[in-house]
């Protein structure tokens, strides 16, 4: 078996959670027989000592027989790794002492555990102080008590494991012989069972106990098991226990008859049971008595005290209750619950299996029954890097896989070692500048120092910025700078718009750029014949033309 480690938030000052929060090297289960003394008789607490000892303290649920005709509920005290006492006890009204009763027991250690066959249980204590009544049925809250979640249909079996409240000696007083009723009277309540909760209460019935009767939390038992399930195992001693649990309604009191519950599976001989309700319907309250247990099935009633009236019906409500029933007698002892080589006392996943004990966030819980095996708060089941911390789950290239653990982020087929623009696509891995940023991730590609959203020549390094036709596109990438339609290149004024490309001289330049269009070494501005050669500017009849 395995043991799921959870925690627990701190309940109210009325609830002390002393349930599965620290691992327990062992895991122990034991079920087994007692019959009861009677205490018209001996005047004593019967001591159960367990089969084997138990590593940890463990939780120990029973159920009271039909036998008796007073009404009477099991208590227990003093549970140790090697047994308990346990009492049957009356309420307010009756005399106290009880005929004897064979009844059975289950046993297990705190915490969440895979049985062999692959089943879970869990076991826990709660300490409660509040107490539900007939007065108060209708407005009580409970305490909720969360469980692992390993159930759909849980099994809820509830015992009150001390008597802290106790105010008298039931069954009776050891130094008198007198028998005395349990006071302030209290059998355990569950309510409201679902898959990851249950409510736990004290319960009353109709004897209201006075404030000063309270003064102390009890101590709540628990055992959970999925509903409606049948398994096996092999117990310390090699023989077979068998086992079912059942949830079925309940309407009868005792008053009203039993009810019949039929065994999901036939037993070799009378097999051991346990049983409790787990609602309250009936503003009396009530808990489960047995009786005609056999091998194919058992009958219950409801048991309810007389403080307020004689009545012991409970057919005005119907109630859901859970049993569990198992033959042989056994102890189950496994120090290594998950069956991965690895004992239970060093295994970082004691239900799940992991020899490998792998362990990626080092938070002691191993990756195979850790949900956070990162530690990055995000769940693996939601986690795009399961096994590498990126709490903020980026995904640039939405492939699932986020950066943290992808190594191509942005999809381009070239690995992120080796991309130079790691979370921007750009396959063809351009770089202008070659300062080692690709194009498609570098501001400034040709490294003109000018950013490539302002630059008229991002791809060209222009620093002064100079577009001498004010296209947008800077010289030094513009083909036609003049804008005259005319390729820069052939361009004999490629700065001045002359789309005519005059060029009176022949020299190559111009007449639109050139400043001696007919080359006489006279500038165009002095020249009397600009376009005409005449150097020696004769002007016979001055008229400013040469």
């Amino acid at each position: 078996m395995k043991k799921i480690l959870y925690s627990m938030a701190i309940l109210t000052i009325l609830l002390v959670f002393s349930g599965p929060v620290s691992a327990q090297d062992v895991f122990h289960l034991e079920g087994g027989r007692i019959n009861t003394t009677n205490t018209y008789y001996t005047c004593t607490w019967d001591t159960v000592n367990f089969q084997t000892p138990f590593d940890a303290t463990p939780v120990v649920v029973a159920i009271p027989s039909f036998s008796g005709g007073h009404p009477t509920s099991i208590r227990m005290r003093d549970i140790t790794t090697s047994g308990f006492e346990t009492a049957l006890v009356e309420p307010p009204g009756w005399d106290g002492p009880h005929t004897t009763q064979t009844i059975s027991y289950i046993a297990a250690t705190p915490g969440l555990w895979l049985l062999p066959d692959g089943n879970y249980i869990e076991a826990g204590t709660v300490a409660v102080k509040d107490v539900i009544t007939s007065q108060n049925a209708t407005s009580f809250q409970g305490i909720t008590v969360p469980i692992s979640g390993q159930f759909k249909n849980p099994v809820v079996l509830v015992q009150i494991l001390t008597m802290e409240n106790e105010r008298n000696n039931p069954p009776c007083d050891p130094g008198t012989g007198n028998g005395e009723v349990s006071k302030p009277w209290l059998t355990p309540k569950v309510l409201s069972v679902g898959p990851s909760s249950f409510v736990v209460a004290l319960d009353g019935g109709e004897c209201v106990p006075d404030a000063s009767d309270m003064t102390m939390p009890e101590s709540i038992g628990y055992i959970v098991m999925e509903g409606d399930t049948t398994g096996s195992f092999t117990g310390d001693s090699g023989a077979q226990v068998n086992y079912e649990t059942r949830l079925f309604s309940i309407a009868t009191g005792w008053s009203d008859g039993t009810t019949p519950v039929t065994f999901r599976q036939s037993y070799a001989s009378t097999p051991y049971f346990v049983a409790s309700l787990m609602t309250r319907n009936a503003t009396d309250g009530g808990w489960p008595r047995f009786t005609n247990l056999t091998t194919t099935g058992v009958e219950i009633t409801i048991d309810e005290d007389t403080c307020v009236d004689s009545e012991r019906s409970h057919s005005d409500a119907t109630e859901m209750a859970g049993m569990l029933a198992f033959y042989p007698n056994f102890h189950l002892t496994d120090n290594d619950v998950d069956g991965d080589g690895v004992s239970n006392d060093v295994d970082n996943c004691v239900v799940v299996p992991n020899p490998n004990q792998t362990d990626t966030d080092g938070d002691g819980a191993g990756d195979a029954c850790d949900d956070d095996d990162d530690n990055d708060n995000v769940s693996d089941a939601s986690d795009n890097c399961p096994l590498v911390a990126n709490s903020n789950q980026t995904d640039t290239d939405g492939d699932g896989a986020g950066d943290a653990c992808d190594d191509d982020d942005e999809n381009d087929n070239i690995s992120d070692a080796s991309d130079n623009c790691p979370l921007v696509s750009n396959p063809n891995q351009t770089d202008t500048d070659g300062d080692g940023a690709g194009d498609a991730c570098d501001d400034d590609d040709d490294n003109d120092n000018v950013s490539d959203a302002s630059d008229n020549c991002p791809l060209v390094s222009n620093s002064n910025q100079t577009d001498t036709d004010g296209d947008g596109y800077g010289n030094a990438c513009d083909d036609d700078d003049d804008n005259d339609n005319i390729s820069d290149n052939l361009d004999n004024c490629p700065l001045v718009s002359n789309p005519n490309q005059t060029d009176t001289d022949g020299d190559g330049y111009g007449n639109a750029c050139d400043d001696d269009d007919d080359n006489d070494n006279i500038s165009d501005a002095s020249d009397n014949c600009p376009l005409v050669s005449n150097s020696n500017q004769a002007d016979t009849d001055g008229d400013g033309y040469g």
